[in-house]
C-alpha cells in the first residue's frame, strides 16, 4: 500500500523540476537479478524479474548531474533450507521501490555521451502478505551508461547498475517443523544488478546536453 504514496511524491519533485532547464526524463526498463544471502539453515534469494521506473537528469554544470529515480520491482522472495535439514522451501510475492539520488558524471562525445555515478537513497521492501513485514532499508547504487541523441530533444539511454540494500538486520523469516513462519534475523548485505535502457526526452536547450 505504501509503494501508491512513492510514485505521487516522486511525480510531485518532478513537476516542480519541470520548471528548471536543463532537465531530462527518462523512463526505462531493466532486468534486475534478484540476489542471493545465505544464513546458517540455508538461503534466501530474490527471483529475478524486469522492473519500472523513471529518472530526472538535472545539469547542474559541465559534465555534472544530479540524479533522481524510482524504480520498483515485482517478484518472488525464495526460502530454502539445506537438504539435510529437510529441504523445506517457501515463496513469497514481494515488492521493492527504490528511491535514490546522487551524482552522475558525463563525458562530451556528443552526439555519445557516456556517464558513470553513485547515488544513495532508499529501498522499500513490502510483501504482497501478511506472513512478512513491510520494512525501509538505506541501500546504494553504482551506475554505469551511455546516452545517444537522435535529436536535440530525443535520444536513449543503456545502463547497468549495482544495487545494494545496505542492511538487513531485523528482516525476519521463521523457520520450523511445519514449514517457513517468522524466526531467524539476518545481518549482512546482499548485492543485486539489472541492466536495462529506455527513452531520453530533453526539456533543456540542446548546448548543454551535448556538454554534459
Amino acid at each position: 500500500m505504501k509503494r501508491l504514496f512513492l510514485l505521487p511524491a516522486f511525480l510531485i519533485c518532478m513537476g516542480s523540476l519541470t520548471m528548471a532547464q536543463n532537465l531530462e526524463i527518462i523512463p526505462y526498463m531493466s532486468y534486475h537479478w534478484g540476489g542471493k544471502l545465505n544464513f546458517y539453515e540455508g538461503d534466501i534469494r530474490f527471483k529475478s524479474s524486469e522492473n519500472y521506473g523513471i529518472a530526472l537528469n538535472y545539469t547542474i554544470a559541465r559534465g555534472t548531474i544530479i540524479q533522481l529515480e524510482y524504480f520498483n520491482q515485482s517478484t518472488d522472495l525464495e526460502v530454502r533450507l539445506y537438504e539435510e535439514l529437510g529441504g523445506t522451501y517457501q515463496s513469497y510475492p514481494v515488492n521493492m521501490s527504490w528511491i535514490q539520488v546522487g551524482g552522475l558524471q558525463g563525458f562530451d562525445f556528443y552526439p555519445l555521451v557516456p556517464f558513470a555515478g553513485i547515488t544513495l537513497g532508499a529501498m522499500n521492501f513490502n510483501p504482497r502478505t501478511n506472513e512478512l513485514e513491510n520494512s525501509w532499508k538505506f541501500a546504494l547504487t553504482g551506475q554505469l551508461g551511455l546516452k545517444y541523441y537522435f535529436t536535440e530533444r530525443i535520444g536513449v539511454r543503456i545502463h547497468a547498475r549495482l544495487l545494494m540494500p545496505v542492511q538487513w538486520s531485523g528482516f525476519g523469516v521463521g523457520i520450523g517443523t511445519g514449514g517457513i513462519g517468522a524466526g531467524f534475523n539476518m545481518g549482512s548485505y546482499i548485492f543485486q544488478g539489472d541492466i536495462g535502457g529506455g527513452l531520453v526526452f530533453n526539456l533543456g536547450p540542446i548546448s548543454n546536453t551535448s556538454n554534459e
